[in-house]
């Protein structure tokens, strides 16, 4: 999706001034305008959102919890080294920090992938 536009309003109707009908008829129309141009930077900015959290990865992780139940490709941080790990598989129950366990996680970070 293109980088959205949203153009700017007319000059404000006041009704202290001249041309108030005309400024009026104007600013309608800009709203109506403005309601496709709004909408469409909304779902422009939800995109960029998902974009940036995929690439984010485990920057944004909860913390892992002993004994949880996790699922392949999930990230978590550890909390005795505090970096991020992804699920190799889906498993629940185990103990071991993600930071000591290499057969349930892979660490890595950002801008490069799990190890």
């Amino acid at each position: 999706m293109a980088d959205p536009n949203i153009t700017l309003p007319p000059v404000m109707p006041n009704r202290r001034e001249g041309f108030f009908s005309e400024r009026m008829d104007a600013f309608l129309i800009w709203l109506a305008d403005f309601a496709v141009e709004i909408t469409a930077a909304i779902a422009w900015i939800g995109e960029r959102a998902a974009a940036t959290e995929a690439a984010a990865g485990g920057a944004a992780a909860d913390a892992w919890v002993s004994g949880g139940d996790y699922s392949a490709g999930q990230s978590f941080f550890s909390l005795v080294d505090f970096q991020s790990y992804r699920a190799k598989t889906d498993h629940s129950g185990v103990l071991l920090d993600p930071s000591q366990d290499a057969t349930n996680w892979a660490g890595y970070s950002l801008g490069k992938s799990p190890t």
